[in-house]
């Protein structure tokens, strides 16, 4: 699949193509509100730890929040510090993550595409072949080509924006794995030890970064092939200066991020220290908290996972050609030429995804440390030749416009979903937002048969792919912004604090309202049957709940609602009042 005789790609242009695609998309990302539940909730907790001052232990509501470790708190804080308490910061962070995963994922392509070349030629005893010369340029296109595709991809520009902890980690899985990949080359095929020793430095702040983003999680993105290495570079005998030198950059990041573990666990109170250190874990492994899914998700979660570039029938042309590729030249054969490159995916890309699979909780994020390797593979799909048929198969470009049609047609339904529900505004900011979108997408299309080249192809559809991203986030923002945007909620949330009222929300609390009302102090979480009494001790207080549409019946009086995706944010108080 990635042989250099039998690609299309030519590099035609620089790599910060992409870069300036994700500029854009970080441009829109600052129209949008902040979503909730999950970006508002950690900004809330982002919040508490500023009001607190307390940089050890996160919290949400008053009490330690658990579910992950601090550095996205502290990486948000430490631009209010600079710049005081504001939302561009915060709305900036993950598109600087996801420069870095552009950057890094560019870097360990790059060098294991090269380093795979080198390993294939020394085996061929045909070092000084002309052709051997130019593996690096080769490998700098696929890398330039996957650049393009994670940053054309649906979910990936989606949590470019996002203010979540998977970008980040992404980031410093690539990082890890950049460090990796460039200490095995300065050791095995240059034997330079300062160089190799420098490298592993960039792999132990991978790897430390990537467990203080989301955790233990991170080994199983980092270590299979930290560890399966030395393996697969079977001429080759790893040294124990290098195993040690992989020792010890772990033990340097496992030690820190077990320090900052215990000191949290020893301030934040026995539940907190159990869930740090083994609760949350455990749980996500044998039983998940939430986000349960079946065996077959990820597999069934793809084509949106990887949307444009799934329904693009000439990537099932590559492959089909490149698995008769394999089949003629055989396997084993096959793989063996390129040991280092197949054993990277293998351990890299399948290993986490099996893992991944088996455990209970799963959602399409999790993997997005391994669509480096998605796009790797999908670029070496999309350069292979066409054998000279570059005419035979024109039929397969119609197929994205069908496809863009029947989703048109499908758009006036839209309103029929529960997320448009309770609206006011009309449906056609929406439907004229995807209709420009698809139309960019068609024309790109068109253009790139009259231009030729799949290094003209691949750009374009991660243009088209990426505005298409941003003019339907627009659109959707003009559509449903009432209903996403916590403002207003909080803001009237924050207005009876300030005025002594006692508040309390029914149900679990996801910490909505503390950033947006930059509120001082937690609100009282109550159960339904704890709600009437609540009320009648708190006469002058306010029950917060989500009804859909109208709140229980009961001894109160509603005294404002707002929109909340799909639902609404029924503020009640046990006096008649007036309705603000």
């Amino acid at each position: 699949m990635f042989q250099r005789q039998e690609t299309a790609l030519s590099r035609k242009g620089p790599a910060f193509g992409p870069f300036l695609l994700l500029a854009l998309l970080a441009l829109c990302a600052q129209f949008r509100p902040i979503l909730p539940v999950d970006e508002t909730r950690y900004l809330g907790v982002a919040w508490e730890m500023w009001l607190r001052g307390d940089q050890l232990v996160p919290y949400q509501n008053g009490a330690p929040y658990a579910h992950k470790p601090p550095l996205l708190f502290w990486l948000i804080q430490l631009g209010w510090w600079l710049f005081g308490p504001q939302e561009i910061w915060p709305r900036l962070l993950p598109s600087l993550f996801a420069a870095g995963h552009l950057l890094f994922s560019f870097l360990v392509i790059g060098r294991l595409l090269q380093w795979d070349s080198t390993l294939g030629s020394r085996r061929e005893a045909d070092v000084d072949r002309p052709g051997s010369a130019s593996s690096l340029t080769h490998g700098q296109s696929l890398a330039d080509a996957s650049l393009w595709i994670l940053s054309g991809s649906l979910l990936w520009t989606y949590f470019a924006t996002g203010i979540m902890f998977d970008m980040m980690l992404s980031m410093f899985v690539a990082m890890a794995w950049y460090g990796l990949f460039e200490s095995g080359w300065a050791w095995f095929e240059r034997r330079e030890r300062g160089r190799m020793l420098k490298a592993f430095g960039w792999f132990a702040i991978g790897l430390l970064g990537a467990l203080m983003s989301k955790g233990p999680v991170a080994l199983l993105h980092i270590m299979p092939l930290a560890l399966g290495l030395p393996f697969l570079l079977r001429s080759k005998q790893a040294s124990m200066i290098w195993w040690l030198s992989l020792l010890f950059a772990c033990l340097t990041a496992c030690s820190i991020m077990l320090g900052w573990a215990l000191a949290a666990a020893n301030a934040g109170g026995e539940v907190y220290a159990k869930a740090i250190l083994w609760g949350q874990t455990a749980g996500r492994v044998v039983k998940s908290f939430a986000h349960r899914a079946p065996l077959w998700f990820y597999l069934a979660s793809m084509p949106v996972m990887f949307a444009p570039w799934l329904f693009w029938p000439r990537l099932w042309i590559g492959l089909w050609h490149s698995v008769a590729g394999l089949r003629h030249a055989g396997l084993v054969e096959s793989f063996a030429r390129s040991r280092l490159l197949a054993g990277t995916l293998l351990l890299g890309l399948l290993t986490p995804l099996l893992v991944l699979s088996s455990v209970s909780g799963k959602q399409m994020q999790y993997l997005l440390p391994e669509f480096t390797w998605i796009a790797l593979l999908i670029a070496g799909a999309l350069a292979i030749r066409d054998s000279g048929k570059e005419t035979a198969h024109r039929w397969h470009d119609l197929l994205p416009i069908i496809c863009a049609c029947g989703l048109i047609l499908f758009l006036p339904f839209a309103s029929q979903m529960h997320w448009l529900e309770h609206h006011e505004e009309p449906e056609w900011p929406l439907i004229l937002a995807c209709a420009a979108a698809l139309l960019a997408y068609g024309l790109a299309v068109q253009w790139i048969r009259l231009r030729g080249g799949i290094s003209v192809a691949i750009p374009a559809i991660a243009v088209a792919s990426a505005l298409s991203s941003a003019s339907i986030g627009l659109g959707m923002t003009g559509l449903m912004g009432p209903a996403w945007d916590m403002g207003p909620a909080s803001q009237a949330v924050s207005s009876w604090q300030q005025a002594g009222r006692p508040l309390a929300w029914l149900g679990y609390y996801h910490g909505q309202f503390h950033w947006k009302g930059r509120l001082q102090s937690p609100l009282i979480v109550v159960k339904a049957d704890q709600a009437e009494r609540w009320l009648e001790e708190n006469p002058n207080g306010i029950l917060l709940l989500a009804a859909d549409p109208n709140p229980p019946a009961g001894p109160w009086a509603e005294i404002a609602r707002y929109p909340f995706r799909g639902q609404f944010i029924v503020a009640l108080g046990y006096q008649a009042a007036t309705r603000n």
